[in-house]
């Protein structure tokens, strides 16, 4: 999510600059030309200017034009994928399915209860909420002066620090052992810790920060768990091993 909300960001700042730029440009000529808007204009004296402009325009328009293709096609791929994906119930037609599939299915969706593979681990600022992911975050919130000279909130991550223990998906007395579950596209865990810190500044804070573009607002501390005996939906590479069937990240999509 937040690699999908930074090329999302990176799109809008190339449409913006490539509008300004063009925008100035345009203003610039109308307002140096006295004779813009009369039949006697003035015959250009550097029509390799003209074509360097042109040459930067088209190429940002082609950049952008390519990144947002390749986001269309990416997410046409996964579209797809999900749709032609088997659902697949955890029970004892899973191994024989996925016998005579050569023992694997890169793309399948499961559903099962969050079940630990031993001891399930704490929370750090909730002790008495146990899991098998944890994800904690400490996260700056500030006020940043942007290239138009406006000031805009913004939220910059600071410290990030995961944790996970062996879990399974069960269903009854089977179970799917997941592998790797932290490097899921989409994680729904619950937020079991919130706390927002607003900073203290003082007068040379505030000079400082009108200089230099940037001003701190506060510091917020987040932990995210996954728990145990949580009813989820999981997607990705099925494969048997043995007698025991684990879930892992697929090659084909995400």
């Amino acid at each position: 999510r937040q690699t999908s909300c930074q090329r999302d960001r990176l799109l809008f700042l190339l449409l913006l600059l490539n509008f300004s730029v063009e925008s100035n440009f345009v203003k610039k000529d109308r307002f140096l030309d006295r004779n813009y808007y009369t039949k006697d204009r003035p015959v250009n004296r550097f029509p390799a200017m003209d074509f360097v402009q042109e040459a930067v325009f088209l190429g940002v328009d082609v950049l952008v034009l390519g990144l947002c293709f390749r986001e269309y096609y990416q997410f046409k791929k996964i579209s797809k994928a999900l749709k032609d994906a088997p659902q697949l119930a955890i029970d004892d037609s899973l191994t024989d399915r996925l016998r005579k599939s050569g023992n694997k299915i890169n793309y399948g969706v499961i559903r099962g209860t969050v079940t630990p593979i031993g001891t399930p681990m704490h929370a750090v600022m909730s002790p008495s909420v146990t899991g098998v992911l944890q994800i904690m975050k400490l996260n700056e919130h500030r006020v940043a002066r942007g290239f138009a000279g406006f000031w805009a909130e913004q939220r910059k991550l600071i410290h990030i620090s995961c944790n996970e223990v062996p879990f399974k998906l069960a269903s009854g007395k089977l179970g799917v052992e997941v592998v790797d579950g932290l490097s899921a596209e989409i994680l729904d865990m619950d937020t079991v810790y919130d706390n927002y810190e607003p900073s203290s500044l003082s007068l040379f804070d505030h000079i400082f920060g009108f200089f230099s573009g940037v001003r701190q607002k506060g510091m917020q501390t987040t932990e995210e768990v996954l728990r145990d005996g949580s009813f989820i939906t999981a997607v990705g590479e099925l494969e048997l091993d043995g007698d025991s069937v684990r879930l892992q990240p697929s090659t084909v999509a995400p």
